[in-house]
């Protein structure tokens, strides 16, 4: 039980606070964040009637790959392997998630990390 509330209450709000806009802002390439989410469709949110949990993975992986120093971004992430091993692989937390229903979703729980991971080709 203890597992479960960590990962739920504080590992998830901390991931959830870590997005391309929070990244971006803080590695000091804003000026081309800026022009790019203008005209992106994630930014019109409120207009969709419904949310597309992959909304944000899908979102920043686009942003990466498309912004011109995305490459240089995903460069100063080390692997991800073993945070999403540990963190999220169903075989890992299949005892430590027991009597739970749901599964745990890397791109739905740290879209910005998985995104990473899967330009990284790891």
């Amino acid at each position: 039980m203890r597992w479960q509330d960590i990962h739920f209450n504080h590992l998830s709000k901390t991931l959830s606070g870590f997005t391309i806009d929070v990244l971006v802002r803080n590695i000091g390439s804003g000026n081309n964040f800026k022009a790019y989410c203008y005209n992106n469709p994630r930014t019109h949110s409120g207009m969709q009637s419904t949310r597309d949990p992959f909304q944000e993975y899908l979102f920043a992986k686009k942003a990466l790959n498309e912004m011109c120093n995305g490459r240089d971004i995903i460069a100063k992430f080390n692997s991800l392997f073993l945070f999403n091993a540990y963190f999220f692989d169903n075989e890992a937390t299949n005892d430590l998630m027991y009597g739970l229903l749901s599964r745990l979703d890397f791109k739905v729980k740290a879209p910005l990390l998985a995104a990473v991971k899967e330009i990284q080709g790891v």
